[in-house]
């Protein structure tokens, strides 16, 4: 999943995999190797990739790719727990399912991990096509990946972070200047309300909105709201 999630990024910031090997001071053959998910990322070079990443970015797009060097350093020591605890099965004989079985137990000892597997289980349910694997790596697994990277409060998100889910900031700036009024008037309006739907808040919505009303459809308890 992290090898895809490397090769999307690299081909998003249209680099070849002999240019990010050079600046990472990697033989390209040994880079493809961490691309197809068969060799690890080394966490000494965290600061290289973060630098490539942040450099090529604002190149591409005028703003540095906003990865946590504690995110990616978790990741990095999570994706080392796996393989350890693979190695161990496999010393045993244990051998069935044991990837799963690893990550299982990693989710077991931290609620991001716990949260990340539950996104991306299903990538074990696939059977051995390699077009269905591809296809779940690449439009799943490595945007989980991306996520789990950049996301500061991934399992506990802040009100900040909730935020930020619901209206992006650049989704926010993006907005033509006159609608930003508009949204300002709904925050108002939704803060005074209160989470459960009286008969009072109704009353007075619809006194509002009388005159844009052209027909009405609902059931009511007692008769007399229509002809009292």
């Amino acid at each position: 999943m992290f090898g895809t999630y490397l090769r999307l990024e690299r081909k998003r910031l249209a680099l070849d995999s002999g240019t990010v090997a050079e600046e990472m001071g990697l033989a390209e053959t040994y880079y493809r190797l961490i691309e197809a998910g068969r060799a690890p990322l080394n966490q000494g070079l965290s600061f290289k990739w973060l630098e490539l990443i942040a450099r090529h970015s604002v190149h591409i797009s005028g703003t540095a790719a906003q990865i946590h060097l504690h995110r990616l350093a978790l990741y990095l020591v999570g994706v080392q727990i796996v393989n350890a605890d693979m190695a161990n099965m496999a010393e045993y004989g244990e051998v069935e399912h044991c990837n799963l079985r690893a990550v299982e137990a990693l989710a077991e000892r931290d609620a991001d991990f716990e949260q990340f597997h539950r996104k991306t289980k299903n990538y074990y349910t696939l059977g051995d096509s390699d077009e269905h694997q591809r296809q779940f790596l690449e439009e799943i697994a490595a945007p989980c990946v991306g996520e789990f990277l950049t996301t500061a409060g991934y399992a506990n998100p802040s009100g900040a972070d909730i935020v930020e889910q619901i209206m992006p900031t650049k989704m926010l700036l993006e907005l033509p200047t006159i609608n930003i009024e508009m949204i300002s008037r709904l925050v108002t309006e939704l803060t005074a309300r209160p989470f459960m739907h009286t008969s009072h808040l109704a009353a007075t919505w619809e006194s509002r909105m009388a005159r844009k009303f052209r027909a009405a459809h609902g059931i009511y308890a007692h008769a007399d709201v229509l002809f009292g």
